[in-house]
């Protein structure tokens, strides 16, 4: 029997069936939304108005997801070491003889023989295994530890470079206002005939060349917010000013002090770290040289006379031939290595802090002399070529090249603020300084 069906010829009970259905598609719908949101990425707490370094830092660490990947590393090797801490498995044996086959009688009989056997590791493989496996995740730890590190450095360059962004802007904001003073002054001393149309001219392309100056630096004030954020996993960083004072510096100490610090670096920890394993491994390869010995305990019950006999007994393996003598050569060529990796790492340092000590030197005796010297004396030449013009005693020249000088010094200035900072945080890192010691106005925190 067959029958056709249309939309309109359903029966009540099709139709409640068809609304029970919807509703079902409905709530599969609505928890498997539910179900995405709660493993959608973390919801990210940050500052909608102002930004300090240290809420920058702990955004940072709280938020990059690289630096989980280090944690659950530390987990992994936590499992690895409890596992290599556990003692071997005893083993059980069943076997049955003879069921089979009704005619062997009395000890040839039916037999069930059950037995155990222990391994017995010597040689001390499972203390070397384990203290192996513990400087493996200790190894892990300081992975994180480095890479944390590496990720508070990473975070305060990106605000130091979104600080000098920011005074970037506010510096091109004053030569655009003081270019449209100039400009103006210009068009003042034409029009009562003190000058030429085309000193005009030029003061107006000096004000062109200012606006397109401030739109270049607004822009690179976006690049740096966003380059920023990016260390939390934000896109569209939603704070509006990263707050700060670049003008606070303080007095170096001597670049003898400071290779004496050295110690406390993350690098050569891990090295150190890593010497340890190495020799680690090597007793664990020299452990596997001495043979094991299996013990065992057997018991055969003879069905048909109801007796029974007990066996014991032992195996070891004789090392006549494979002695791992093969893995303890590399394991020992393994710890040269990893001596070697320590020396390079300790030059490589040694290297790299004298360069920034150089550095940050070099930026400290620039922003004194600019400060006390130069910066004065260029604003008090351009006070003076902008009186002297208006009274007809230098030409506009005169004026653009003092307003160039003063803002070409400060720029300096600026970019001295900048490498100080970011050779102080990279001097920090290499002493293994912790960054959260520097307060939110920035001061060098050597």
């Amino acid at each position: 029997m067959t029958g056709t069906y249309s939309i309109t010829n359903f029966t009540t009970y099709d139709r409640t069936m068809m609304h029970k259905h919807f509703v079902y598609l409905l709530l599969f719908v609505f928890f498997s939304l539910t179900a995405r949101a709660e493993t959608a990425a973390p919801h990210i707490v940050e500052p909608e108005s102002e930004l300090t370094l240290n809420q920058a830092l702990n955004l940072a660490i709280t938020y990059n997801p690289e630096l989980s990947a280090y944690l659950a590393d530390i987990n992994a090797k936590q499992g690895l070491a409890l596992q290599a801490s556990l003692l071997p498995n005893p083993q059980l044996q069943a076997s049955a003889s003879n069921f089979g086959n009704s005619k062997f009688k009395g000890f040839d009989g039916k037999v069930i023989t059950l037995g155990l056997s222990q391994l017995i590791e010597l040689g001390g493989k499972r203390p070397a295994r384990s203290k192996a496996a513990q400087l493996d995740q200790q190894l892990a730890i300081r992975r994180y530890e480095n890479k944390r590190l590496t990720l508070m450095a990473q975070t305060a360059e990106a605000f130091i470079r979104l600080l000098a962004a920011q005074k970037n802007v506010e510096l091109q904001q004053n030569l655009l206002k003081l270019s449209k003073n100039v400009a103006h002054i210009a068009d003042v001393q034409v029009r009562v005939g003190n000058v030429s149309p085309l000193q005009a001219t030029k003061a107006r392309i000096s004000l062109s060349s200012a606006q397109i100056a401030l739109r270049q630096a607004q822009r690179q004030l976006q690049n740096s917010r966003k380059q920023l954020a990016v260390f939390w996993g934000n896109s569209s960083p939603h704070f509006s000013l990263a707050t700060g004072r670049l003008e606070q510096i303080q007095a170096l100490p001597e670049l003898s002090t400071l290779l004496k610090q050295l110690d406390n670096n993350l690098d050569l920890k891990q090295s150190l770290t890593e010497i340890n394993k190495r020799r680690a491994n090597i007793d664990v390869e020299k452990s596997k040289a001495i043979p094991d010995v299996t013990l065992n305990i057997s018991g055969n019950n003879y069905v048909n006379r109801d007796d029974y006999n007990i066996n014991a007994g032992f195996s070891i393996e004789l090392p006549v031939f494979d002695r791992n003598q093969g893995n303890i050569q590399s394991a020992t060529h393994g710890l040269a290595q990893a001596n070697a990796q320590y020396s390079a790492t300790l030059a490589r340092i040694q290297t790299e802090l004298k360069n920034s000590y150089q550095a940050l030197n070099t930026a400290w005796q620039e922003l004194h002399i600019l400060k006390d010297d130069v910066i004065p004396n260029a604003e008090q030449a351009f006070k003076s070529a902008q009186k002297g013009y208006q009274v007809g005693e230098f030409n506009f020249l005169t004026v653009l090249d003092a307003q160039r000088t003063l803002f070409r010094v400060k720029s300096q200035y600026l970019n001295a603020l900048t490498a100080y900072h970011l050779n102080s945080i990279r001097i920090e890192k290499l002493l293994g300084h912790q960054l959260e010691s520097r307060t939110n106005n920035l001061p060098g925190s050597l």
